[in-house]
């Protein structure tokens, strides 16, 4: 158990007293959740300087698409952004801005990939969400109100905590208001969100009357990030959440993120049913192909184990899919051990039969594709994330973390008859098919 578990679990009346927690629970949550994975790091100076030159760099990214007015607004990110036909569309919303007309659409993109396309890229009008962090940073400044709490400081104190709340508050104050004052100017019909840690749009969005859509961003199972059973304050939340599935539907109806079942709405995921109409034929020099999803706090065990199958298993071409390149730091280039930069995470998986992990996103996604799933259990974190889906699924299995029974599970499996398009209807359940006019029909209900 999260320590964030532990502390609502048992502190839920308490918490309800702080009128910012169902903000601060996401960076209490973060941070525990960096405890809980051993990877919270003190950043040097030289790398805060990195990250604030490359702010720079890209504030004032497309920055004339702010002079004018829009219906719609869509807050997404740079990794969200995925290419068909040579441009860049986002991969979940791209069906619905589509629809509602590119052109009442502002796209506001959060940089957090140190490569980023240019505007000509992409068909959207595209702005960067850098400007709205630096010009918050004047309502920061000019705050001088105080906001300590004694139950916060003993929070902090009980679990090893040195989380600066009181800054985190003033921070999710300024961006609120800064939100509220654009969208009085450009009085948006609807705002967007791809990812639930845009609470202050939410907030402003909600205090406006202004609709606001989600789309779910990620695992929702075991997701403290999507838990409100203690949290009576809504109002960071949106008014609906577009989900992948109808097994993510169920969740978050029992997690309490929305006030109805009405506001949740089954929406797939618009690339992944593109992708898997759409091959980029890799090297067929080999028996199988097997792509492995990486991520950072178990990469170097992943990339240690998958090294020694590929000296074992010659005939099969094995592609690492890394978070980023600090997860190939111990990767050692072999015949049949690759990476390829250029494609993404679906392009790759798409030409695969099997799709191995530790405890990845993808790992939902990949039978959609018609994929069978090896988790690789290192530190139990296959099970503690998806031992439900790993158990209710026919296309799923999972091995202990080593090269051993990873090569023996491999060698049974990749002889074996698949029918692909039963392990997709399966997985239906967890990704729905996009019907795009059906969840604008949602989206415009009520």
């Amino acid at each position: 158990m999260l320590i964030i578990d532990k502390i609502e679990n048992n502190l839920k009346e308490e918490l309800n007293q702080i009128s910012y927690w169902p903000y601060l629970r996401l960076v209490y949550g973060q941070y525990s959740m960096n405890q809980d994975r051993n990877i919270y790091q003190k950043i040097s100076k030289l790398d805060i300087l990195k990250v604030r030159l490359s702010f720079l760099k890209v504030m004032f990214f497309g920055f004339k698409n702010f002079f004018r007015n829009y219906d719609y607004i869509f807050f997404g990110s740079t990794d969200g952004l995925k290419k068909i036909d040579n441009k860049y569309i986002d991969r979940l919303g791209h069906g619905v801005m589509d629809y509602y007309g590119l052109d009442k659409v502002l796209y506001i993109e959060y940089f957090n990939r140190g490569k980023y396309s240019s505007l000509a890229s992409s068909d959207y009008k595209r702005v960067s969400y850098s400007i709205f962090q630096f010009l918050a940073k004047f309502f920061f400044v000019l705050d001088k109100n105080t906001y300590s709490n004694d139950f916060l400081d003993k929070i902090n104190k009980k679990y090893n905590m040195k989380i600066d709340y009181q800054y985190e508050i003033k921070k999710i104050i300024s961006i609120t208001k800064l939100c509220k004052l654009y969208f009085k100017i450009v009085k948006p019909k609807k705002i967007f969100i791809t990812a639930y840690t845009y609470k202050g749009v939410v907030k402003a969005a909600k205090e406006l009357s202004i609709e606001c859509i989600e789309f779910q961003h990620g695992v929702i199972t075991n997701n403290y990030a999507y838990r409100y059973n203690y949290i009576k304050d809504k109002s960071y939340n949106p008014d609906k959440l577009i989900v992948y599935g109808r097994q993510d539907m169920e969740t978050i109806l029992k997690f309490d993120y929305l006030s109805s079942s009405e506001n949740i709405i089954l929406g797939g995921n618009f690339y992944l049913n593109h992708i898997y109409k759409h091959n980029v034929k890799l090297s067929n020099n080999y028996s199988s192909k097997i792509g492995v999803s990486l991520q950072t706090p178990i990469a170097k065990e992943m990339i240690s184990i998958i090294t020694q199958c590929a000296e074992a298993l010659p005939d099969i071409l094995f592609i690492l899919i890394p978070r980023s390149k600090n997860d190939l730091d111990t990767y050692i280039e072999l015949s049949n051990l690759k990476v390829y930069e250029e494609l993404n995470c679906y392009q790759i998986i798409n030409e695969c039969m099997i799709h191995i992990t530790g405890y990845s996103t993808c790992s939902t996604e990949a039978p959609s594709l018609g994929l069978l799933n090896i988790f690789v259990n290192i530190e139990q974190r296959s099970e503690f994330y998806y031992k439900e889906y790993i158990e209710n699924n026919f296309f799923n299995y999972i091995v202990e973390d080593n090269a051993v029974s990873l090569v023996n599970m491999i060698k049974n499996l990749k002889n074996r008859k698949i029918d692909k398009q039963e392990i997709i209807k399966q997985n239906n359940f967890y990704f729905e098919q996009v019907n795009t006019p059906k969840i604008i029909e949602n989206i415009e209900k009520g």
